[in-house]
């Protein structure tokens, strides 16, 4: 705890203005956003809820009661009347439960979502402010570092403190940030919770002692009204029949009669039942209005915007889309014969290129196995040393046993032996292993130029081949070349031979308009229609010429294009082999390595046994 109130004085007491003022700044809105947050959530259960709180307790006292005024005057008198259903200024009970109220409509309070607090932004706001601290942090504690003279020692131990300063910032305002947020995303997490259960607790207060009055409950409430008005007229009928037999009585006093007896049912009976009925018929065609009102704007709302978005991804998703995909198209099907014309040049060159690995592999695999026997030829040797040894070292013991039980220069004399023949055996192997690494160093070095030689002559070949391929593409687009300059002198040659002949065409007919004796205004419209003729053909062979040259310098630049794509696609394939290759080789080495060091470690067992052995001859 005490460290805690430390940390937090000397967080608003840092001597930096730039550190306190977004403490200070973000502790100030913290506390803020808190009371506002409190006074809002106390709002809403003491102010907003009060008035339904109020009726709902009032229905609860007069729940027993079977006629209940309503309170005029007063608040809850005005609540009840703008929910509940009443008639001649009494509460109405439902028929089929009158332990409950009708109701007309819930109460805004109880049927709309709970409103959120008036801070909802806050935890955005504080991560926010938190990070801005973060960055503004890190740029100060960069702007005073000259990268010039960090290469000092004196400057880089200055630039150091300088950006752990503003480090310092950067973390302190980060946690004030991060925390304050969390803090109150569990707060307005629990506010909302607090109020939806206010809100949930009051609808089942009001469920136990009201009861929504819906359409089809007022029209089986009118159906039982014209039954019961069917039963009038039945009376009425009765009544007449009965007054047919009096036939001492006038007719005046019949009608007399009558006419009292129908006001006095109507005024009882019937109006009361139309009057409740008229006022029901009000509400809910008052009710049906604004909803039609508020149905019609929102379909006309969802109307727009449907029809918004459907404009928008016209042409802001569908049309790109399809530019796109044909795009797309013809890219993937230059592509696939780009890849086509590259697998079957490359076929050559993968199956050699397979057979080549093939027969590494091959080699592989007979050099492990050659290493493997040899592994379990050795194991078999040491295992026969060892049992050897043991049974040697046995015959030793009881041997030195019944020396030392005999006499002590024996076992001296025995004990000078063995150390000698200890020694000899320690030369032995250390001989054994010195051997064994010239050979793998050998058997190493043998393999690496195996292996140099072979990537030389796959590089060689690669190279013969490609260069091959290369003066192949050369010579197509040379012939290209000279097949275009045939055939534009060809087409010149005719241009020349078609305008010769289109000369001596003009001059016969020149010759054949004079012969005729044409008039020289029909001279000159026969000249102006031959010059459109000829400019006509001109035009024709020009742009015949145009489309050749286009053509030939789009092939010649697809050619080139095709060309670098299969020199860099056959460069990135024999890296990849020699990629290849050297991991395959790498692997071999390490594990003929490893080998190596196994029968490094075998043989060093076998010096220090027989170290051991040598000693524990030494101490008996």
């Amino acid at each position: 705890m005490q460290a805690l109130i430390e940390f937090f004085s000397s967080s608003f007491n840092s001597g930096d203005p730039v550190s306190d003022g977004f403490i200070w700044f973000i502790s100030v809105f913290a506390v803020l956003a808190f009371i506002l947050e409190i006074s809002s959530f106390v709002k809403y259960r003491s102010i907003d809820c009060k008035e339904t709180q109020e009726g709902i307790k009032y229905l609860k006292k007069n729940k027993s009661e079977i006629k209940i005024n309503l309170p005029s005057g007063t608040k809850i008198g005005e609540w009840l009347q703008r929910h509940f259903l009443i008639q001649n200024g009494q509460l109405i009970k439902d028929e089929n439960d009158p332990q409950k109220f009708s109701i007309l409509s819930a109460p805004s309070i109880l049927s709309q979502p709970v409103p959120r607090g008036p801070v909802y932004f806050a935890p955005t706001l504080l991560t926010a402010l938190g990070v801005l601290g973060t960055f503004a942090g890190i740029y100060l504690g960069l702007q005073n570092i000259n990268l010039d003279n960090i290469s000092q020692g004196d400057n880089l131990l200055k630039a150091s403190a300088e950006l752990m300063e503003g480090m310092k910032l950067a973390f302190v305002t980060s946690l004030f940030g991060l925390g304050s947020s969390s803090f109150f995303m569990l707060f307005l997490a629990g506010g909302k919770w607090g109020r939806e259960k206010r809100r949930d607790d009051l609808r089942n207060q009001l469920r136990e002692i009201a009861i929504l009055e819906t359409p089809v409950r007022l029209l089986s409430r009118l159906g039982n009204q014209q039954s019961n008005q069917q039963e009038l007229v039945e009376s009425l009928k009765n009544v007449a029949d009965s007054l047919k037999g009096i036939s001492n009585l006038s007719a005046d006093e019949i009608g007399k009669s009558t006419g009292r007896y129908f006001r006095l049912v109507v005024q009882q009976d019937i109006k009361p039942l139309y009057q409740e009925l008229y006022q029901e018929l009000q509400q809910l065609r008052i009710t049906q209005e604004s909803q039609g009102q508020t149905v019609e704007t929102l379909i006309k709302q969802q109307g727009q915007t449907v029809e918004t978005l459907i404009h928008q991804m016209e042409t802001q998703l569908i049309e790109p889309v399809v530019k796109r995909l044909d795009e797309s198209a013809a890219l993937t099907k230059e592509a696939s014969l780009a890849v086509r014309e590259l697998r079957e040049s490359l076929g050559g060159i993968s199956q050699s290129l397979s057979s080549a690995i093939s027969t590494i592999q091959e080699f592989q695999k007979t050099t492990l196995g050659e290493l493997k026997d040899f592994a379990v030829n050795l194991q078999e040797i040491l295992g026969q040393f060892r049992t050897d040894t043991e049974g040697v070292m046995q015959k030793v013991s009881l041997e030195i046993e019944r020396a030392v039980n005999t006499s002590i220069e024996g076992m001296e004399a025995q004990r000078q032996a063995f150390e000698l023949s200890a020694e000899k055996a320690a030369d032995t192997f250390k001989g054994i292993r010195i051997d064994f690494e010239e050979e793998l160093q050998k058997f190493r070095n043998e393999y690496q130029e195996s292996l140099n030689n072979f990537f030389t002559e796959q590089n060689q070949l690669l190279q013969e081949t490609l260069g091959e391929q290369r003066d192949g593409l050369a010579q197509v687009v040379n012939s290209l070349k000279t097949v275009f300059i045939e055939d534009s002198q060809h087409m010149g040659e005719e241009i020349k031979t078609s305008m010769n002949t289109i000369k001596e065409t003009v001059k016969d007919v020149s010759k054949l308009s004079n012969t005729l004796g044409l008039t020289s205004s029909e001279r000159l419209a026969q000249l102006q229609e031959l010059a459109r003729t000829i400019g006509d053909e001109a035009n024709q062979v020009s742009g015949h010429y145009q489309n050749m040259a286009t053509q030939f310098n789009a092939t010649l630049q697809a050619g080139n294009q095709q060309l670098a794509g299969y020199l860099q696609q056959a460069n990135e394939v024999y890296s990849n082999r020699i990629q290849e290759f050297d991991t395959a080789t790498a692997t071999i080495c390490q594990q003929l390595n490893s080998t190596s060091h196994e029968f490094m470690g075998v043989a060093q067992y076998l010096v220090s046994a027989t170290d051991d052995l040598r000693n524990t001859t030494g101490r008996n």
